[in-house]
């Protein structure tokens, strides 16, 4: 049998095993506990494990059975007296830059009246941003 020695021959045989084998003396193997050792080490391993997984369970379920109330939503307030401010201040710009077009008859006696609408709409737009501004 491979691995048991007889008396007197244990030196020739024992010797080509690697070193993670538990050396054998007379026919009896040695390290017995070894594999015992191996074995409860793994039995802990397991129960270290399953106390965690247990640990982690508990705390899972404890949360599980919390409830949690969702936040209020408050509606958008709207504030109406800014909002009529600013169409006001619409209204008037769009009044201003109506009065800066030249009518049909006024650009046909004098071609010049429609050069200087760009300078009347820059003046009700800057109008428009101050009376936006008090707002």
């Amino acid at each position: 049998m491979m691995g048991l020695s007889w008396p007197g021959e244990g030196a020739r045989r024992c010797s080509s095993y690697a070193s993670s084998v538990p050396p054998c003396t007379g026919g009896v193997l040695l390290g017995g506990n070894v594999k015992r050792g191996r074995l409860m080490t793994r039995i802990m391993l397991a129960v270290l494990v399953l106390l965690n997984c247990t640990a982690f369970a508990t705390e899972v379920f404890a949360q599980s059975n919390q409830v949690t109330n969702p936040v209020p939503l408050t509606p958008p307030t709207v504030n109406t007296t800014t909002t009529t401010c600013q169409v006001n201040c619409d209204t008037q710009a769009m009044n201003c830059q109506n009065s800066c077009i030249p009518s049909t008859a006024a650009v046909t006696a004098n071609p010049a009246a429609s050069s200087g609408s760009g300078a009347c709409n820059l003046s009700c737009t800057t109008q428009q941003l101050v009376c936006k501004q008090r707002c």
